[in-house]
């Protein structure tokens, strides 16, 4: 009987975690889609609140199984190895992360910020881009 009591007591704690992270998971959502935004920028926002909710709801439910002793190693090894493929997804994707954080940044900027450049005031008026290519 006392080998079930503990299962319980691990099992009890396992769906605390795990109700506490479908809590977290839907708060962070909650947040990042009560913004009234274009529609372009509001799919941004959609796209980066289900990725924050998977990455949520995946490190909480591999540390709830991390209570449970007999699925510890298991649980300890997908955790470590996630951690590694995450670490070379972001090296691999590092420039296209550094560009998309770029574009956020100049997109909260706006339009009509000026700025002082020694001594010379530039005011923002627009984004334009433009391709700069040789007559050859």
């Amino acid at each position: 009987m006392v080998a079930m009591t503990e299962f319980w007591q691990h099992a009890l704690v396992a769906a605390a975690v795990i109700v506490l992270t479908i809590g977290l998971a839907k708060f962070v959502d909650w947040r990042i889609s009560r913004r009234d935004l274009a529609p372009d920028v509001e799919t941004r926002y959609r796209v980066l609140g289900r990725i924050a909710v998977v990455v949520i709801v995946f490190v909480g439910v591999m540390s709830a199984l991390l209570v449970i002793p007999q699925v510890r190693a298991i649980a300890g090894g997908v955790l470590a190895s996630s951690a590694v493929i995450g670490l070379i997804i972001g090296f691999a994707a590092q420039r296209t992360i550094g560009n998309l954080v770029a574009g956020v940044l100049i997109a909260r900027i706006g339009t009509g910020w000026v700025f002082v450049l020694n001594g010379i005031a530039f005011v923002l008026s627009s984004f334009q881009t433009s391709l700069i290519g040789s007559n050859e």
